[in-house]
């Protein structure tokens, strides 16, 4: 699911691109994606590929989503599960890379 999420976020190059010919980025901020990834994080803590993908999802999320996904990444307890992961997986550069990224959009406002 988190995968699934991931790569809906992204533009036909596998950029985040902020919106999609077919509504799927728009569909994604309205549903409970970041509900869902938050939970896979805290269901599957020990799974390092559920936390890599989760982050990378978090950030996408909060990156095309803007200030209305950011709120709804922290109001979820999303700050935790993504300082969680980049803890558990230090030297793992992807999560620490995707971490810092969401940090930043969050930290930012999402703009």
């Amino acid at each position: 699911a988190v995968w699934a999420l991931l790569e809906a976020s992204r533009g036909k190059d596998g950029k985040d691109e902020g919106k999609s010919a077919d509504g799927t980025v728009e569909a994604l901020m309205g549903g409970d994606s970041i509900s869902l990834v938050v939970m896979a994080m805290r269901g599957h803590a020990a799974d390092n590929d559920i936390q890599r993908w989760g982050v990378a999802a978090l950030w996408s999320l909060c990156s095309i989503g803007g200030e209305a996904a950011v709120q709804e990444v922290v109001r979820q307890g999303g700050v935790g599960v993504i300082v969680a992961a980049m803890k558990q997986l230090p030297d793992t550069a992807e999560v620490q890379e995707r971490g810092l990224g969401a940090l930043v959009e969050i930290a930012t406002g999402g703009t």
